[in-house]
């Protein structure tokens, strides 16, 4: 029986049917591979492009930062180096030249520090602080009030 199908299987039209569909799917399998290999290459060009854009633009940035940067540090060096300078070459000693410093920020500021009222030359005398250029900053100044209906005045101290 085995003879009788023989035919079938060795039949020259089938075998080379059977042999190009083979063939075909070998060609398919390469084609797809080939298709893939590329499409590797497309995105490692890609990432390099990428990575090459990413670095560009950070250095891009950096240029962009550094002048600002460096002037933000050489102003603080600057200045630190003032206040440095201001507090360290000064006649009165380093804790009563930052109270000083501090009791630029205004009248209430030189209370709290007991700095007020403060003479021209002294610490916390600031001349922005003096109201009437008498030599005095930060002097209790007296206001007169009207005493009700009994006409008369008392002076009392205001802050």
């Amino acid at each position: 029986m085995a003879k009788r199908f023989r035919w079938w299987l060795d039949d020259p039209d089938r075998r080379r049917k059977r042999e190009e569909r083979r063939r075909q799917e070998w060609l398919d399998q390469k084609r797809h591979r080939e298709a893939e290999r590329r499409a590797k290459r497309l995105k490692s060009k890609f990432r390099s492009v990428s990575r090459r854009l990413e670095v560009q633009d950070s250095i891009r940035r950096a240029r962009q930062r550094a002048p600002k940067l460096f002037l933000i540090l050489l102003g603080l060096f600057a200045l630190g180096g003032g206040v440095t300078y201001a507090l360290m070459n000064s006649e009165w000693p380093f804790w009563t030249n930052v109270k000083h410093y501090a009791a630029f920020a205004g009248c209430d500021a030189a209370r709290a520090l007991n700095l007020a009222p403060a003479h021209r030359g002294d610490p916390g005398y600031w001349r922005k602080l003096d109201a009437d250029n008498d030599g005095i900053a930060c002097e209790p100044y007296f206001k007169r009030l009207h005493d009700g209906g009994s006409r008369r005045n008392r002076e009392i101290e205001v802050r």
